[in-house]
This record gives structure tokens, C-alpha cells and sequence, in this order.
């Protein structure tokens, strides 16, 4: 049986048109700054490898952006779910105190003697290493050790963020809906296009055409006719946030949480794929290696930064296969 796919425009408010944009913007804005503290936290596990120069002022220059990224992650987090932020704020503030005390505040007063001096010292003995570790243990390279580095408050947000938008999926709606049927299973996805996501019909009547989402269109084009081979499954209901580039694309199954948002350009460098679930456990093996994970204390945060189109489309289409796998069997 070969799949329908029916789309349908229905109303909406200007009023909540807004509220959705200023949501995506700040929720795209705390992965911004989350991927650039990853970044940095990379950039710091690549010098400790010895195979480059630093010095006392690279550690404080580390630490002091990963402090402003943290700060940006925290507030676009409590504008997105005010409820319970102060808590996050406490958990920062206390954080930043120890970066303070422990870290910014013995860095500057070291007497490191200059690098040509330590010709006779093994690299990891140096002061530049030790300062370094510390830094890198305190942003949570050693979750393990130091429970409450900046990495946990990060875990911590996207799980107050994303409950929020658990409790309040039940209310939402899109200005379209799109229908994909097989076998007698339907997904039915709510769709708010905030540009370019969907042409306009000349004559009124949309269908699967009209969609110019790249990464919703690689989840739904390829492979969704192997995923619904099954009958007698109920239907499946999302919401999804689109551009012509972008995806947020959000479960609105009760007792199903997973949210995934990406985004797919001409410059490899804006390519990314992020994903949040507190019900799948998606292993390494199965994306590209180039993929991060970051447990959290109710769910997983899946990461894959700065790749080309084929590999994005590789793994966009294992993650749409383990989403409705996954949503069709629970």
C-alpha cells in the first residue's frame, strides 16, 4: 500500500505566531551557546594532548567564556520556562563562585615561569596542564568527580525546559497539519511555518509539494514506508516548527518525550543536529561517530555539530527511523 500524505492549512492568531517565533529564537539561542561551551571544553581536551603551546592566560581566557556562555544558557532558559528557574540560577551562581575562587583568582596569582624553562619537565607536571585539568574538571570533562560542574547545570536546564513544554504539548496546534498515512496508521504533524517552510498554494489545496522543509523531508521522503509496515498501530501526533532550513520537531504523545532540532544549510559550519528524549536510548553505534552524548539526570542529549549533507542525511534518517520506530512500539 503506498503512503498518502494530505496537507491541509488551519487557523491561527497572529498573537500565537509570535509567541512560537520568540520561542524557537531563544530555544535556537540556548543551543547556540550550549554548543559553543562544548566547543570550548573540546578545544581545552585537544591541548591537553601536548601537541600545542598555552599558557596560564589561555586557562583564564577558558574558563571566563565558558562562565558567559553558561550565564547565556541559564537566562534564555528561564525566559523559555520561568517556572522553577531560580533554582538554576542558584546552581550557576554557585558554580561561577567556585570558577572564581578556585580557579580565576589562583591562575592570575601563579608565578608560571615562562615556557622554555620547562624543557626538563614532563608536560603533564607543568602548572599550564594541572590548571588546565582543573578548568576542564570544573566544566565537567570528569562529570564523575565534580557533580557540580557546568556540564550538570547544563543537563539540568534541558530538563526543566523540556518538561515545561511537556506539560503544555497538549494545547498545541500548527497553521498546518500534515497527514501521512499507510497501512492504516496515521501521523498526523502540526506545522507553524515561520519562513519559507511552506510555499503557498496557488489554488488553495496544499499537499506534501508545498513542503520545502529540507530536514522534514528528509525524515518523511525516504524510509517512512519501512517504518509503518505494521498495522493495527494508533495514530501519532508532533508538532513541528519549520523554515525552509530549519526543524523543531516535538512528540505531543503523552508519556512520550522527545524533541529534535536541526538544521540543515549551504554552510557546513551552521549544520547541526540536536536531539532530547527522556524515552529512547539511542547508543553511539548507531549515529556517526562524530555524534556527542550527554546524559542528563531525567534523559539524553544527542549532538552532531559541523557536518556535510551526506552525513547529515545519514544520521537525520536513523534518528527518524529510531523515532517512529520507537513512538510506533511504545
Amino acid at each position: 500500500m503506498n503512503i498518502t500524505k494530505k496537507m491541509t492549512k488551519t487557523s491561527r492568531t497572529k498573537k500565537d505566531l509570535l509567541k512560537v517565533r520568540l520561542q524557537s529564537l531563544r530555544l535556537r539561542n540556548m543551543l547556540e551557546n550550549t554548543r559553543g561551551i562544548i566547543d570550548l571544553i573540546d578545544d581545552g581536551k585537544e591541548k591537553l594532548s601536548g601537541e600545542y603551546i598555552f599558557d596560564r592566560y589561555y586557562n583564564v581566557s577558558l574558563v571566563d567564556k565558558i562562565i558567559k556562555r553558561t550565564r547565556r544558557v541559564v537566562f534564555d532558559s528561564s525566559v523559555l520556562a520561568p517556572e522553577g528557574s531560580q533554582e538554576i540560577y542558584s546552581s550557576f551562581d554557585k558554580c561561577k563562585k567556585n570558577a572564581e575562587e578556585f580557579l580565576l583568582i589562583p591562575f592570575t596569582k601563579k608565578n608560571i615561569t615562562n615556557s622554555q624553562n620547562h624543557n626538563d619537565e614532563a608536560f603533564e607536571d607543568t602548572p599550564e596542564y594541572k590548571m588546565l585539568t582543573d578548568a576542564l574538571s570544573w566544566a565537567g570533562i570528569f562529570e564523575q568527580e565534580n557533580r557540580n560542574s557546568v556540564m550538570s547545570i547544563i543537563g539540568n536546564v534541558f530538563d526543566h525546559v523540556f518538561l515545561c513544554f511537556e506539560k503544555n504539548k497538549s494545547d498545541t496546534n500548527g497553521t498546518y497539519q500534515l497527514e501521512i498515512e499507510s497501512h492504516g496508521y496515521t501521523n498526523h504533524i502540526e506545522l507553524v511555518d515561520l519562513g519559507e517552510g511552506i510555499s503557498e498554494a496557488k489554488d488553495g489545496l496544499y499537499s506534501f509539494d508545498n513542503l520545502n522543509c529540507k530536514p522534514l523531508r528528509l525524515i518523511l521522503e525516504k524510509t517512512l514506508e519501512n517504518r509503518l509496515k505494521s498495522s493495527e498501530k494508533p495514530a501519532k501526533n508532533w508538532f513541528a516548527i519549520i523554515t525552509d532550513s530549519y526543524l523543531g520537531l516535538q512528540s505531543l504523545e503523552p508519556g512520550f518525550s522527545v524533541h529534535l532540532e536541526t538544521a540543515l544549510m549551504n554552510n557546513m559550519s551552521s549544520n547541526f543536529i540536536f536531539l532530547y528524549s527522556k524515552n529512547l536510548n539511542i547508543e553511539k553505534k548507531q549515529l556517526q561517530p562524530e555524534c556527542s552524548f550527554i546524559n542528563t539526570p531525567l534523559g539524553q542529549l544527542t549532538w552532531n555539530n559541523k557536518i556535510n549533507i551526506s552525513d547529515f542525511g545519514k544520521n537525520i534518517n536513523l534518528i527518524g527511523d529510531i523515532l517512529f520506530s520507537a513512538c510506533s512500539n511504545s
